[in-house]
């Protein structure tokens, strides 16, 4: 990779056992897992903007933290990152692309947030539910209404809206 690129990342700086470190986390969620990096490989990540060959990502480093590195190092290190997605990359591009194709062909897609926000069985989820309306004090057979629009492709719109309610039954 001539002029390596990081994608739209968070990072979010924290103390493990009194060495400064920073968690580098995937805003879109296609990198997973999170990477935690120490503070001098998150400063040389925040070189890599794409306008900068390794030579000069190091002679830039090298004038703003001083120390030593050698270009090696920054081309292990930026392997290291784009095989973790992190990069604007051909590998990145490849690699999403086949999730968009794995979205568009699938018949019915796994909610993301199941067994990352809240629990992905429905015995789980059924519990957890019950305890958020309780706490709340309402009751979760309440009768409620919306209006169901219909599904929405990239390549068409589905037209028709029509009025529903629906009794709201627990699993």
């Amino acid at each position: 990779m001539e002029k390596p690129k990081v994608r739209w990342i968070d990072a979010v700086p924290f103390d493990h056992e009194g060495t400064a470190m920073v968690l580098l986390r995937d805003t879109e969620g296609i990198a997973e897992p999170p990477l935690i990096v120490s503070h001098e490989a998150a400063r040389l990540l925040s070189l890599m903007d794409g306008t900068r060959t390794m030579e000069e990502i190091k002679g830039a480093y090298l004038s703003a933290f001083g120390g030593t590195l050698e270009v090696e190092q920054i081309r292990e290190f930026v392997e290291a990152m784009d095989s973790h997605l992190f990069l604007a990359s051909e590998r990145f591009t490849r690699h999403f692309t086949l999730l968009q194709d794995e979205y568009d062909k699938a018949v019915v897609r796994k909610p993301y947030l199941a067994g990352k926000s809240y629990p992905d069985k429905v015995h789980g989820l059924t519990a957890l539910l019950d305890e958020m309306f309780l706490a709340s004090n309402e009751d979760p057979r309440r009768e409620i209404g919306g209006e169901i629009l219909g599904s929405l492709r990239l390549t068409s719109i589905t037209a028709g809206v029509k009025r529903c309610t629906a009794a709201c039954t627990p699993f």
